[in-house]
Order: C-alpha cells, then sequence, then structure tokens
C-alpha cells in the first residue's frame, strides 16, 4: 500500500467464503494502520438465519467465521478489527 493509505476498510461478508480469516489477515498485515471493519451479515439465530438466507447450515459457517475472525483480532493488535452482526429488526421479528 505505497500510494494508498486509507483510513477506513469496511467489508461486507455472509460467511459464505471459506477460510476469509487468512484472507482478512493479509488485508490486516497489508493496511497496518487502517481500521478495518468486518460487517458479518446475521439475520436469526440458527434454523431462522438458514431459513432467511435460504441456505441450509449458514448459521454454522456464520458461528465459524465469527469464531476465526475473534481468532485473528488477537494476532493483529495494531489493526482495529470490528465485528458488527447485522440482525434487522423485520427479521427478528419473523416466524
Amino acid at each position: 500500500m505505497k500510494h494508498c493509505r486509507p483510513g477506513i476498510i469496511n467489508i461486507p461478508h455472509n460467511s459464505l467464503i471459506k477460510n476469509v480469516a487468512d484472507k482478512i489477515g493479509k488485508i490486516a498485515d497489508i493496511c497496518q494502520g487502517s481500521q478495518l471493519i468486518i460487517n458479518l451479515s446475521m439475520d436469526g439465530i440458527g434454523e431462522k438465519h438458514d431459513r432467511i438466507r435460504g441456505i441450509k447450515g449458514n448459521f454454522v459457517r456464520f458461528e465459524r467465521t465469527l469464531s476465526d475472525l475473534l481468532e485473528l483480532r488477537k494476532d493483529h493488535p495494531t489493526s482495529a478489527l470490528e465485528f458488527t452482526p447485522s440482525f434487522p429488526l423485520q427479521y427478528s421479528r419473523a416466524g
């Protein structure tokens, strides 16, 4: 990042890409000093999330991704890694 030094990098993620923590770790290494925000999409808990997303097992992937990213945060103390689950109110009330 010789010429581009972004202050904030915001990456939305739906937990479908495997091993995303490795990719995010490389970004964190290259962009030290940038605030790195990962927005994990979460539309409900467990089967509710899967039903809304239309992908069986997606909530398990979400949990795995969150765990991997939280672990990654320990290894990158100079990066401001934030994880913001999106949980829209309209979906939280859906049956």
